[in-house]
């Protein structure tokens, strides 16, 4: 099986993507459960994509290590997007990449990758502590709660969930067209310009229903982008959160101004920079 780049997998020891040392120990003391995952590692590079794992009983019998040891195995290579478990039908075989999700995509049109979405909540609640000091409310001012879900093809990749202000948005009374973004409708209901936001990323376990949402196993990694939008005149007007699969998707960002050069294209020696 060829790797994600086309070439002969390269997932042992020489891979640049992996772990320094095969993420083997300096002591060479190497834990059951990853002398389980690089064994089946080292399996899936002789299947196709989409062909099915040897049952639980096989592959613990062959690699000599218990249940429980191979679910810890399994479960990694289900998070880095090796492997794809699936409840009562077992494990399969991944080959395509992961999805490059750009995390700056609110701020630059035309980036977002997850052009899919499907509105799945709208409610009223309080703010309580958390979101009232994100968006500058009290306590136990109502804020309005939208959740999508948003996905690229066939494939549901994030759930996300917005929260505003109620007293500054008052009309809502429902989510808003099935493929149309809340900014969207910020803009043209209410003349609302994200000005700026500050953004922080997180692991956490996938909830059961989140789980459900998502089509993916209970408990699963994630990341977490939770993130507080501001207006042009500097006032906050909705905190956001957005779950992706960590087995599905990896996130990206761009630094700096200047255009990384073409791979096809001639190099400038170092003094042209300099004149």
């Amino acid at each position: 099986m060829k790797s994600r780049c086309g070439q002969p997998c390269c997932t042992g020891r020489g891979s640049t993507s992996g772990p320094a040392r095969g993420g083997i120990p300096d002591n060479g003391q190497v834990p059951r459960y990853y002398r389980a995952k690089r064994q089946i590692l080292a399996l899936r590079e002789r299947l196709d994509e989409g062909a099915a794992l040897p049952s639980e009983r096989v592959l613990c019998a062959r690699l000599g290590v218990a249940r429980a040891t191979l679910r810890q195995a399994v479960l990694h290579l289900v998070l880095e997007g090796w492997v794809d478990s699936q409840q009562g039908r077992g494990s399969f075989v991944v080959g395509r990449p992961k999805i490059i999700q750009p995390l700056c995509s609110t701020t630059q049109p035309g980036q977002d990758i997850l052009t899919d979405r499907t509105w799945t909540m709208f409610e009223r609640r309080q703010a309580g502590c958390e979101l009232a000091r994100e968006l500058g409310v009290h306590r136990d001012d109502e804020v309005l709660h939208f959740e999508c879900v948003r996905g690229s093809g066939d494939e549901v990749l994030a759930i996300e969930s917005a929260y505003l202000p109620a007293a500054r948005f008052r009309g809502f009374t429902g989510c808003p067209a099935r493929h149309r973004s809340l900014h969207d409708e910020l803009r043209s209901r209410f003349g609302v310009q994200q000005g700026g936001a500050d953004q922080r990323t997180e692991t956490v376990h996938v909830s059961p229903r989140e789980a459900t949402l998502l089509g993916t196993l209970a408990a699963l990694p994630a990341l977490v982008v939770n993130r507080t939008a501001w207006d042009t005149a500097g006032e906050p007007f909705e905190q956001v959160r957005t779950l992706y699969r960590g087995d599905r998707l990896s996130l990206a960002n761009r630094l700096g101004s200047v255009e990384r050069r073409a791979a096809d294209s001639p190099a400038k020696s170092p003094d042209s920079h300099n004149k």
